[in-house]
């Protein structure tokens, strides 16, 4: 099957499956492919609109080569697509909005897109792993996104994700369990046979604006959460206690203002959180688990206090109480110069009156000062 060292394969139009990661290909790819693992290759150009062609595709992974230029768009008659996973290329333009509606997993990370989240991308009812992480996307995040279905219930279904194919015997099968590389807990972790255990939205290192909308904490299937790296505003919802299932949540190195609301220290699976690098004040929620989480989930945020960092907050009794001691010290203050000044300009007016009624007192001083700047 292999010749020179390379892979040419002249009966995959007979294949279900092509998995080649890491290996150096050359031949042609039939049309009858519902799953291709060509990631880890030297692959260039851009990627061929043919793929369109393969109308049962569900798993196509082209990651980490130095494909460039647009995601074409007769990708879009791929409509059993499940898993697409393009990550660590050169690939620009705009995030496809036409992608099969049906997708669970799409991963973009680490490319050059550009543009805005269309609302057309809420339309992929079935999506459970997003990854558009390092691109220079703009815009806002569309509220429109808290209505994903597979991510608004505990129970998410994600057996889709292992898929059984036909062999040439009958009574054989093929079990392609994908994986993908996700950051998530702050680290990189590679998900195969157990994907369909993770629910992940990541959209950092990107140009975001804007406030982060409440409707995205309706997701309360989602296990990680990850909008660190770009130029969010605002507080942080209340909603966001209703994500009880997440586990990570990275909101570092945003514009984020107001306190940590209080609904955040509901969340018991959490297991990760940053928050760094924020304007987020007030005292971090006492006597829950956020005060468990090392400092560096709080560094850089200059106006917040409390446990685990060593800024001390004030009693909000003793806030009020060195207020008002504040301004009954700089009314006493005030009154004091006041009267300071008033004694010194009526004691000099005094002496000076009493000079001038005097006459001898007058003749004294005129001849004391006229023999001092004489000597």
């Amino acid at each position: 099957m292999c010749r020179s060292g390379k892979t040419s394969c002249c009966t995959w139009t007979y294949h279900s499956i092509i998995y080649l990661e890491g290996l150096r290909i050359v031949g042609r790819i039939g049309n009858s492919l519902v799953a291709v693992h060509l990631g880890s290759n030297n692959l260039s150009g851009k990627i061929p609109s043919s793929l369109g062609f393969l109308s049962n595709l569900t798993s196509l992974h082209l990651h980490e080569n130095k494909l460039h230029g647009e995601i074409p768009l007769s990708l879009h008659n791929c409509r059993s697509l499940l898993v697409f996973n393009v990550r660590n290329n050169q690939l620009s333009g705009n995030i496809p909005d036409w992608i099969s509606h049906g997708l669970l997993a799409l991963q973009l990370r680490s490319n050059h897109f550009t543009g805005k989240i269309s609302p057309q991308i809420c339309q992929m009812s079935s999506i459970i792993v997003f990854d558009i992480a390092q691109n220079t996307i703009s815009g806002h995040i569309p509220t429109c996104l808290g209505n994903i279905k597979t991510l608004l219930f505990n129970n998410v279904s994600r057996n889709k994700l292992s898929f059984q194919f036909p062999s040439s015997s009958p009574d054989r099968y093929y079990i392609n369990d994908d994986n993908l590389e996700l950051v998530t807990k702050g680290q990189v972790l590679e998900y195969d046979s157990n994907l369909h255990f993770m629910t992940l939205i990541d959209m950092s290192s990107n140009n975001l604006s804007g406030t982060i909308p409440p409707q995205l904490f309706s997701l309360i299937g989602l296990h990680s959460l990850n909008l660190s790296n770009n130029k969010l505003a605002g507080e942080i919802p209340n909603e966001i206690g209703n994500m009880k299932n997440l586990e990570s949540l990275d909101f570092s190195t945003n514009q984020l203002g107001g306190e940590i609301p209080q609904s955040l220290s509901t969340l018991s699976f959490l297991s990760y959180l940053n928050l760094s690098f924020n304007d987020l004040t007030g005292k971090i929620p006492s006597g829950t688990q956020l005060q468990g989480f090392s400092a560096l989930s709080y560094i850089g945020n200059h106006d917040l206090c409390g446990l685990p960092l060593t800024k001390t907050c004030f009693p909000e009794h003793k806030d009020k109480e060195l207020v008002h001691e504040g301004r009954n010290q700089f009314k006493f203050l005030t009154w004091f110069y006041i009267g300071m000044e008033s004694g010194f300009v009526t004691g000099f007016l005094g002496v000076c009156c009493a000079i001038f009624l005097n006459k001898k007192l007058r003749h004294v001083l005129s001849s004391f000062f006229s023999s001092f700047f004489m000597t």
